[in-house]
């Protein structure tokens, strides 16, 4: 019995390590950017502080476009600033709660969050992979997030920035900033999740395979989320229209979601 508490006891960690671990991230808090990679007792962290970028008059245009935009799944959420590293905060306690494969939450402040890290980056991969291998790597991340569904979680805004592999292979996700949940079902989030990254996905696919694109990946979506897909895309197929047309003078997600509009349109993998 002795043995057995002196074991138990040298396993648990010191009660000043945490402080220490604090002390430590708001010595180190990032400053040319919103994130930055901190390294403590040889473990790799994140630590995530609110996007100066996202100001209030980003926060505004939020606004705006969730009044504007006619369909739900596609609204901007309303969380801004720091209001978006409590909402992460806490999906990150209710996946691992749910045993997702999201990165874990190790420390929170009002200023900042330290997460852990959980590999390299799916968007970075994908640019370093030939263009022939880029849908492979794609779909693995799209059954990733069918799987986070299955636990009754979504990503977001799922996109293969928000997506990370392990070096044994596995993916993760992080940045679960967004809740679409408070203004949406499970199923349309879940349909925003998909719409979202494969528009995000299709900037890395050459113009020749972006058909069969289209269709291997619309054949992995659950049936009962491809309605919500085609009334989306069909509520904003205005949009789609009309940035084919100012493609010169549209903004870089506009073009994305035009793009994403015909591809899926020509494929004929939803109805119009």
């Amino acid at each position: 019995m002795r043995t057995a508490i002196l074991f138990v006891f040298t396993l648990s960690p010191p009660l000043h390590a945490s402080s220490d671990l604090q002390q430590y991230v708001e010595a180190n808090l990032p400053t040319k950017n919103h994130v930055k990679q901190i390294e403590w007792h040889r473990e790799k962290y994140w630590v995530k502080m609110a996007d100066p970028s996202k100001g209030w008059l980003s926060c505004f245009g939020k606004k705006i476009g969730s009044w504007l935009t006619p369909d739900i799944i596609l609204t901007p959420t309303a969380d801004c600033g720091t209001d978006m590293l409590a909402t992460e905060a806490k999906r990150l306690k209710i996946c691992e709660k749910k045993q997702g494969h999201c990165s874990r939450l190790i420390l929170q402040d009002k200023n900042w969050i330290l997460v852990t890290d959980v590999g390299l980056n799916m968007e970075m991969l994908v640019r370093h992979t030939p263009t022939d291998q880029r849908s492979d790597l794609i779909l693995k991340g799209l059954k990733a997030i069918t799987e986070l569904h299955k636990k009754g979680i979504v990503q977001g805004r799922a996109s293969l920035k928000d997506l990370t592999q392990t070096k044994s292979g596995e993916i993760y996700f992080i940045d679960l900033a967004e809740n679409p949940e408070e203004s949406m079902s499970f199923d349309e989030a879940c349909a925003r999740d998909y719409i979202n990254y494969f528009m995000t996905s299709l900037t890395f696919i050459p113009q020749e395979s972006e058909q069969k694109f289209a269709k291997d990946f619309m054949n992995q979506i659950p049936e009962k989320i491809k309605p919500l897909i085609n009334r989306s895309l069909s509520n904003l197929s205005w949009l789609g229209t009309l940035a084919n047309w100012i493609d010169a003078f549209s903004g870089r997600d506009i073009r994305k979601f035009a793009r994403t509009y015909r591809v899926l349109k020509s494929s004929k993998v939803f109805a119009s």
